[in-house]
């Protein structure tokens, strides 16, 4: 009966000592069923992703706009729903936000904010003292809109990607989660182009 009682503390304690792993959330307002063979049209930034884009850099949300171009084409390609000419539907890709796990060249040469703070005070004391040492959850917000050749929306696929705890992201480089979830949205969204109830 001891063993069975040390056996089962020892197992709720591991349970409870393993680390939260990051997760996405998936958001479907799609109307329709989308079918091949699709064209990518813009690959940009929402409004609300301008002021962030402010903080991290220029540079930086360039690199990951073209990340998400790329993969995209490259897993709806891989599926069979890419078309070389012009198509029925054409899908604009969003990038609605993005956090990077460390700070950016931009933000430790102090001309951006590091981590979520919306006190100014806090912003400049920060930027003070930022490091590449320095760290933070980091994450990715992804939209792709699906078009109809009149220019009506068919819907919308979104995805959000974050870390959920510090102790996570301790070995990361600086866009480690925001990479990774646009890698899992661009190879996840060949499956996801069905109409959710």
């Amino acid at each position: 009966m001891r063993n069975q009682i040390a056996i089962a503390a020892s197992s709720i304690l591991a349970l409870a000592a393993t680390p939260a792993m990051a997760g996405g959330d998936w958001e479907n307002t799609l109307n329709a069923q989308i079918q091949g063979p699709l064209t990518i049209g813009t690959v940009s930034l929402t409004a609300e992703m301008e002021e962030t884009a402010q903080n991290v850099g220029p540079d930086d949300v360039q690199d990951l706009l073209a990340d998400l171009r790329s993969d995209a084409e490259q897993s709806l390609g891989k599926a069979g729903l890419l078309g070389s000419g012009p198509s029925a539907v054409t899908v604009n890709l969003y990038l609605a936000d993005a956090e990077p796990n460390r700070p950016t060249h931009w933000q430790l040469s102090g001309k951006g904010v590091f981590g979520d703070s919306d006190d100014p005070r806090a912003r400049v004391s920060q930027s003070n003292s930022l490091s590449l040492q320095s760290i933070a959850l980091g994450g990715v917000e992804v939209t792709a809109e699906f078009v109809d050749q009149t220019g009506a929306s068919l819907g919308t696929v979104t995805y959000d990607y974050e870390e959920n705890t510090l102790e996570d992201v301790k070995g990361y480089a600086t866009w480690t989660t925001a990479n990774r979830g646009i890698e899992r949205f661009a190879r996840k969204l060949p499956g996801k182009l069905t109409p959710t109830s």
